[in-house]
């Protein structure tokens, strides 16, 4: 159960072929957990690639936006590093901002973190009406 709950919140994807993996951040978190007003967070959780990953929600009042910060320091670069950034009612994601510059939306909800060993980031989204 703690493997699926870590997963939820830091998962890294591909490698089993023996090429490099991705980092996949908030990618299967319940919607049922972002419901409005709610506080999420995840504190120095462990990678494959080393080193650790802090993250925090924050939903806001109405549920229509999400405030994100992600801190990681890790030993190797992933392929790539991205986040979903999942409604609590299934809208889907409209905007989002990384350290106030607007990043590109990616299919299911995601947006693309740069590739780099460290970081610390906000990120705010918001939802289609």
């Amino acid at each position: 159960r703690w493997r699926m709950i870590r997963n939820m919140f830091v998962n890294e994807r591909g490698g089993h072929d023996g090429s490099q993996q991705s980092l996949w951040l908030l990618q299967a978190i319940p919607r049922s957990w972002l419901f409005p007003g709610s506080h999420l967070c995840a504190k120095d959780m462990g990678t494959h690639f080393g080193g650790a990953v802090n993250l925090e929600v924050q939903v806001s009042e109405d549920g229509e936006s999400l405030d994100v910060k992600a801190e990681y320091e890790l030993g190797v670069r992933p392929t790539e590093i991205r986040m979903r950034l999942r409604s609590g009612n299934g809208k889907p994601l409209a905007s989002a901002t990384v350290n106030g510059a607007e990043t590109p939306i990616l299919e299911a909800d995601t947006i693309r973190l740069p590739q780099e060993t460290a970081g610390n980031y906000r990120i705010v989204c918001s939802f289609r009406q």
